[in-house]
């Protein structure tokens, strides 16, 4: 994945960090569990959204069991956010608690969580119906994204 910023999972109330100088101090975001899962708030936009216009704030499971993809959104979020620009339909699998679904990948512009930002990740679409996620939940951070952070 690059040179990407990383995102840390802390607790704020026993984690006090030092932040040297010149650099920009940590910023915390709350976890919100929905069904005894994880889940974080964070901003999504389309690749093809160059200029930040349609960003749309999502409520992410944090998925660390997914290994092979950065994120994975349900059909509804990609086409109420207009995200699938460039998708190819079909031509991959993800592995999912229940099993292997049927998945289309796409690359998503970008993701914005505690203050750091993921520009042009892999991801990928699956049938809502496939993806066992909360009802507030709009997809997933894959363990892929994650991978790396301190």
């Amino acid at each position: 994945f690059g040179e990407d910023p990383t995102l840390a999972l802390w607790d704020p109330k026993t984690y006090y960090p030092i932040t040297p100088p010149g650099e920009e101090p940590m910023s915390f975001e709350p976890l919100v569990f929905l069904e005894d899962t994880p889940h974080i708030e964070s901003k999504i936009w389309a690749a093809d959204d160059a200029l930040k216009e349609r960003i749309s704030s999502q409520l992410l499971m944090l998925d660390i069991g997914a290994g092979e993809i950065a994120c994975i959104f349900s059909d509804n979020t990609v086409r109420q956010n207009r995200l699938g620009s460039g998708i190819e339909a079909g031509n991959a699998m993800a592995a999912l608690s229940g099993g292997t679904v049927e998945a289309d990948n796409f690359v998503l512009g970008g993701l914005s969580v505690c203050g750091q930002n993921f520009e042009r990740k892999p991801s990928r679409c699956i049938q809502s119906e496939e993806l066992s996620l909360a009802k507030r939940a709009g997809g997933a951070i894959c363990a892929k994204m994650l991978s790396g952070c301190r």
